[in-house]
């Protein structure tokens, strides 16, 4: 992948960032091969895997530079605790970032995390809603072979995320949780897994109660009438219904051990007997649906279903051991005829070994049935058995789970009056509805989504084809300008041009043109200076010595004659760096107004910087009575000279784009 200029934004690049390390959890310790052969798994899927790319190793190949690593990691033998770290960065949904920009992102997290020369494979996954890269990292220094133990990453990984998305304009995102582990783990069963946990059910169902409790007794009544429980485990409180436990504190901040001891004194266990409850928590959806009900039966029916045939095999390896069994105890009667003891001992040691082969046998061909039958036959939990069920055709699943869709969406898409969902085959779907195709091309509840920053003419086509069978009346494209132009395009060749809503004009695709002159026409003098046109009389070929002048109806001469000056026309790059600026104003409130340079808008402004896009540099002039930032191409001399002005400078610039530093006034004393 090239690196990518410092201002390039990609492909409509306004997210929020979200980077976390991801730990194994258990016993077991990582192993960076079973991390990456996971990573570049498809799992039946086209669309998992996106740009896979290893960094600081010799080999581009993927099995020699998976054994690079490998062999780099055993090279340290001191160490005894985990060789690979799992770095997760994730986008908003419906952000397409290009690979230059997201390798430019993952370099500098590594960095801060102090493993940027370390050995690494990046793999980008846009099989679920949020484009996300995974980045399996060697500790293993490659060259001092060393160990690095990122600590207090979660802190540093926040930071560089509020740095980047300062610098690359995307939304400002509050990177220091506010919630306890606990809290967040609750508001991730239920927002990921779509299960009410027991924190959330106590906030919704005893909170109310437990905030007018005046004593630890009111406090122990409210629980058992809930069916929970409250004592002491450790230095604090736990509040358990016999199944699960959850720290007291993880309710609310006011029912820690100290703060409650602090209102009610020294913690009292219950006495006396406990009341019935009245209401039990239950693991089930937040919203109840005839759905788990479902989901239950058909668990129900896999676990019977597994436990006949598990039976039905451990009746068979042991009907089979017995036989063997047997089958050799026959044997040995014979052997016993043997007058040689030497040759007797002989030949029960190989009856003994022979049987031990047999029986061995058996019972590894009813584990090997038994892992085949659990790899395919695998009890799915509630959010897959929905995505499962409506990747099947089940409308009543693929609702369920475009309910949980709470955001509009964002990026490169279709949209207009849905009629529902298509009847197209779809390779998977994610966990919010969106149905996957294996093209580039998404489906949503109200939308068609591009998934890809780089669409080629036949992805772009086949979403047209998919919006034309979803909508009814006109198409709306929404997105980056060059996107909007290309799928016109496509339209006009493939013929549905028709399909598309007219766009509104505006300063960003289509020149508004100017409102006539409804002024009255003043009075003319006889002997006033008129121009040419009013003379009948047109310039005709420019020569070096004289101009002349031609009737407006003569035929002109378009041979070159002469040095003729060139316009000074802007660089493609910067009208892309001011419609991607525009496009995002209804995303991030602090993006102002984005204009080009033009030799009216001159006068004093305030210095806000340098961008570089496609190898063109810009200055950043900020109008403060106009509240506009002006773009204004420039020389790279120039650019190297305005790095060394502080932002917020005020400069003059001349209508020929020239930029001086304003002189301050000094008093004289």
């Amino acid at each position: 992948m090239p690196t990518a200029n410092a201002g390039h934004l990609g492909k409509n690049l306004a997210a929020k960032m979200i980077a976390r390390r991801c730990e194994l959890r258990g016993a077991v310790g990582s192993s960076f091969k079973r991390l990456a052969n996971y990573l570049v798994n498809h799992q039946g899927n086209e669309q998992r895997v996106g740009e896979v790319k290893f960094s600081n190793v010799l080999s581009e190949d993927y099995d020699f530079a998976l054994k690079e690593i490998l062999i780099t990691q055993e090279r340290n033998t001191r160490a005894r605790g985990d060789k690979t770290y799992h770095l997760l960065i994730s986008f908003r949904e419906g952000e397409m970032p290009q690979n230059d920009v997201l390798e430019q992102i993952e370099q500098r997290m590594c960095e801060r995390i102090g493993l940027g020369e370390h050995q690494r494979l990046s793999v980008v996954h846009r099989d679920t809603d949020n484009l996300h890269v995974h980045v399996a990292i060697n500790k293993i220094h490659p060259s001092r072979f060393t160990i690095r133990e990122p600590y207090y990453d979660k802190k540093s990984l926040g930071q560089v995320c509020t740095e980047l998305e300062r610098e690359y304009g995307l939304e400002i995102d509050n990177h220091i949780p506010k919630k306890t582990v606990g809290q967040g783990s609750a508001a991730t069963m239920e927002r990921a897994g779509g299960v009410e946990s027991l924190i959330g059910w106590i906030q919704r169902e005893c909170l109310g109660s437990l905030n007018t409790a005046q004593s630890w007794s009111d406090l122990h009544e409210v629980f058992n009438l809930h069916g929970l429980e409250i004592k002491e485990r450790g230095n604090g409180l736990v509040v358990t219904n016999g199944e699960i436990s959850i720290k007291a504190s993880s309710i609310a901040r006011e029912f820690s051990k100290g703060a409650l001891e602090r209102k009610f004194g020294v913690f009292a266990d219950q006495l006396g007997t406990k009341q019935h409850s009245v209401k039990q928590y239950e693991k089930k959806p937040v919203d109840s649906s005839v759905l788990w009900d479902a989901f239950k039966q058909d668990s129900e029916r896999m676990r019977k279903e597994t436990a006949d045939m598990l039976q039905r095999q451990r009746l068979q390896r042991d009907s089979q051991i017995r036989f063997i069994r047997k089958s050799f105890d026959a044997q040995n009667f014979f052997i016993k005829l043997i007058p040689s003891p030497f040759v007797r001992r002989i030949m029960r040691a190989i009856l003994g070994k022979l049987r031990d082969v047999q029986i061995n046998r058996a019972k590894s061909e009813y584990s090997q049935k038994k892992a085949q039958h659990f790899s395919q036959t695998r009890r799915l939990a509630w959010p897959e058995w929905l995505k499962a069920q409506a990747a099947r055709g089940n409308k009543d699943a693929l609702q369920y789970l475009q309910k949980r869709r709470f955001r509009k969406e964002a990026g490169q898409i279709l949209t207009g009056s849905a009629q529902g969902m298509t009847e197209r085959q779809s390779i998977s779907v994610t966990s919010k509805g969106t149905r996957l195709y294996r093209s580039a091309v998404r489906e949503t509840r109200d939308a068609v989504q591009m998934t890809w920053a780089d669409l080629s003419e036949d992805k772009i086509a086949e979403g047209l084809a998919l919006a034309r069978a979803k909508f009814t009346g006109p198409i709306e494209i929404h997105g980056p300008l060059e996107f909007k132009q290309k799928v016109r395009r496509v339209a006009a060749a493939k013929g549905m041009i028709h399909l598309l809503q007219e766009e509104n004009s505006g300063r960003y695709f289509y020149h508004q043109p100017r409102k006539p002159n409804t002024f009255p026409p003043q009075p003319l003098s006889q002997h006033r200076l008129r121009v040419l046109s009013e003379c009948h009389l047109a310039p005709g070929r420019i020569d070096t010595d004289a101009t002349s002048l031609l009737p407006v109806d003569a035929q002109l001469d378009r041979r070159p004659a002469g040095p003729v000056r060139r316009h000074d026309h802007h660089p493609e790059s910067i009208s892309k760096y001011v419609n991607s600026r525009n496009t995002l104003r209804h995303k991030a409130k602090d993006i102002i107004e984005h204009m080009i340079f033009t030799p009216g808008d001159a006068g004093e402004m305030e210095f806000s910087g340098v961008r570089q896009v496609d190898g063109d540099s810009m200055l950043l002039l900020k109008k403060k009575e106009r509240n506009i930032m002006f773009v204004l191409p420039a020389s790279d001399e120039v650019v190297a000279q305005m790095k060394a002005v502080k932002i917020g400078t005020l400069v003059a610039v001349s209508g020929d784009g020239k930029v001086s530093l304003r002189k301050r006034r000094t008093r004289a004393h």
